[in-house]
């Protein structure tokens, strides 16, 4: 399975255009079976700037590939639960599934006679 992440755009608040929403794609393909899906990641402010010419793609994917954690606590502010969602084994993991059921379902179904399958 291979996996293409891309930026397609950003949204920037502020003069210093900092960096508030990305907008990126996933392509995963095997065997001539492909699928893109689209994300919407809302960054979180940190304490580390970097001016907007100077970001590059890797640096912002690496942002919205960070695992993000979530703590749920109870009336006492006891954590009773710890939520990490991560954007990108999720989102490859579903693709990933999706593809090979297609594979699946492509071997046992007959191909239509007038549609030339690669080889």
């Amino acid at each position: 399975m291979k996996f293409k992440w891309a930026i397609e755009k950003v949204n920037t608040v502020g003069d210093n255009n900092l960096v508030q929403t990305v907008f990126l794609t996933c392509t995963a393909s095997k065997d001539n079976v492909a699928e893109t899906y689209f994300i919407m990641k809302v960054l979180k402010p940190s304490d580390t700037f970097i001016p907007y010419d100077e970001l590059t793609e890797q640096q912002i994917l690496d942002w919205c590939f960070a695992p993000q954690i979530t703590e749920v606590k109870n009336q006492d502010n006891q954590v009773v639960e710890t939520i990490t969602k991560d954007i990108k084994a999720e989102t490859e993991t579903f693709a990933s599934a999706n593809i090979e059921l297609q594979i699946a379902q492509r071997a046992t179904s007959p191909a239509l006679p007038w549609v030339k399958i690669p080889a």
